[in-house]
């Protein structure tokens, strides 16, 4: 695109302290991809790696290497698109401002503008605003709606006014979650009749150039695949998520060249109306937390604002079950940074710490980074106590009372007779013969039934989690409901 690689024109690098900015953001960038290469050599490293960072007046430094899938052992390159789970609230943020100022939907009006006569115990929905929800403010919960577009299936927008009668108030203040944005994307849809993935088409993706951007993980000839760590370079791989679960809270594939292209589209506040970056990005609420070291005091609009050595910085991450990711941008010198990795082995952490290893190169002259060779093998090390802390706890809860021994072994005939459905509040659990076994599945929700007493099963998603209980409950010998850690669902079939 025009925009790239240039975020501002290379003229405005003549100033001393301008070339200086210059000097240490190529320092930052050099020193942040040595860091991610001395972590690809253990076997757990993620199969897939990929760190953009972009700068003013130079063309973006993409680094990316592995495999997209190691089913497949498609190579990842800079078209590949990796999931970034929470990441996606930046870009819906930026939609919601831009639809803002636009006049489109009005960020100001309230839950009862949207959902008239609806009631919270506890709470005025007539009081709540978007833009509370928007930045983790409403002080209300609903593990339904969360939960249910998360793991089980999309739930159409005519629908949420009934689950939203569910809420529960929580304490004031803010409280990270998913709930304000799969709102806004159902609230949107009502109001204007388009779907929020249709409007962020047509707001953010398409205007930035973003062409292996989408919120859909199908149809791509080779994208990310979800690598869920489950022994030393072992993976329980899948499609990270169904395309009914790409919901506005976390429902974005994209590929390294396009995320250059959101970075620099961020930091140097191109292609869209400035105004739409200052709304989206201005803090809306005091929200201390320490992000991998980084000291962090507010939220906007999908970023949390954060200090650097005293400079204002802008950053997200986000994660799922065999994905992570991480981004930051310096609105005032121009630049960004942006870590997606396709597994879950120690890559929150590591992308943490690669971000804030070139956000403070950049900003603090004072500071000395980690040789690479002491980063890798500071992560190589953590790969292996993580793993050998999984062992232990999984060690540890299979010696728990309740399993008593995992004595049972049923036969077949006596397996059959659990076969079946269960309600739940978020749609049918089905219990399936797997093999010789039995396999518990919720939507993208699926785990091994292993026995272990009579009636009694530990309920695992991988191998190395450890077990939930899922006990059977007869009654005249029949088996009428599922206790499912701790949820009671009534057998319907």
């Amino acid at each position: 695109m025009k925009f790239l690689p240039a975020i501002l024109s290379a003229s405005l690098l003549a100033t001393p302290v301008q070339a200086q900015q210059a000097d240490r953001a190529d320092l930052a960038a050099r020193t942040v991809m040595d860091l991610a290469k001395a972590t690809r050599a253990p076997a757990s490293a993620p199969p897939a790696l990929s760190v953009i960072v972009v700068r003013p007046g130079a063309a973006p430094v993409i680094y990316v290497d592995g495999v997209a899938d190691v089913r497949t052992g498609a190579r990842a390159d800079g078209d590949t698109p990796f999931y970034i789970a929470s990441m996606t609230k930046a870009y819906v943020g930026l939609m919601a401002a831009t639809l803002d100022q636009r006049g489109v939907f009005d960020l100001d009006q309230t839950m009862t503008d949207v959902w008239p006569g609806l009631t919270i115990e506890g709470r005025d929905p007539s009081m709540i605003t978007f833009r509370q929800l928007l930045s983790h403010q409403a002080a209300i919960e609903n593990d339904e709606l969360t939960g249910g577009t998360a793991y089980v299936r999309e739930i159409p927008a005519g629908d949420y006014g009934a689950f939203l009668a569910w809420s529960e108030a929580r304490d004031e203040g803010f409280r990270y979650d998913n709930l304000g944005y799969i709102l806004y994307g159902a609230a949107l849809e009502l109001k204007t009749g388009r779907h929020w993935r249709t409007w962020l088409d047509e707001t953010v993706i398409r205007p930035l150039g973003m062409d292996h951007t989408a919120s859909r993980v199908s149809g791509w000839p080779v994208a990310a695949a979800g690598h869920e760590w489950i022994g030393d370079g072992q993976w329980q791989t899948r499609s990270v998520k169904a395309d009914d679960l790409m919901h506005a809270a976390g429902g974005l594939m994209t590929s390294p060249n396009d995320m250059a292209r959101w970075l620099a589209a961020n930091a140097g506040r191109m292609a869209l109306p400035p105004e739409a970056y200052v709304e989206a990005q201005t803090s809306l609420i005091s929200a201390e937390a320490n992000q991998e070291g980084i000291a962090c005091q507010g939220y906007s609009l999908g970023w949390r604002t954060c200090l650097v050595a005293g400079e204002p910085v802008l950053l997200h991450g986000g994660g799922y079950t065999g994905a992570r990711s991480g981004m930051a941008i310096v609105p005032r010198l121009g630049v960004g940074v942006a870590v997606m990795s396709n597994s879950d082995s120690m890559t929150g952490y590591l992308s943490g710490a690669l971000v804030k290893t070139f956000l403070t190169t950049l900003i603090d002259p004072a500071y000395q980074p980690e040789t690479p060779a002491a980063f890798g093998q500071a992560f190589s090390d953590m790969l292996t106590k993580q793993m050998r802390r999984r062992h232990e706890r999984l060690a540890q809860a299979r010696g728990e009372a309740v399993w008593q021994g995992w004595a049972w072994t049923p036969d077949a005939a006596t397996l059959d007779a659990y076969v079946g459905r269960y309600r739940s509040d978020l749609g049918d659990v089905m219990v399936e013969r797997d093999g010789e076994g039995l396999r518990l599945r919720l939507g993208q929700i699926s785990a091994r039934l292993t026995p272990a007493a009579p009636d009694l099963f530990g309920a695992q998603s991988s191998p190395i989690v450890t077990p939930d209980e899922a006990r059977f409950v007869r009654e005249n010998g029949r088996i009428v409901r599922l206790d499912w850690d701790g949820d009671l669902l009534p057998r319907v079939d």
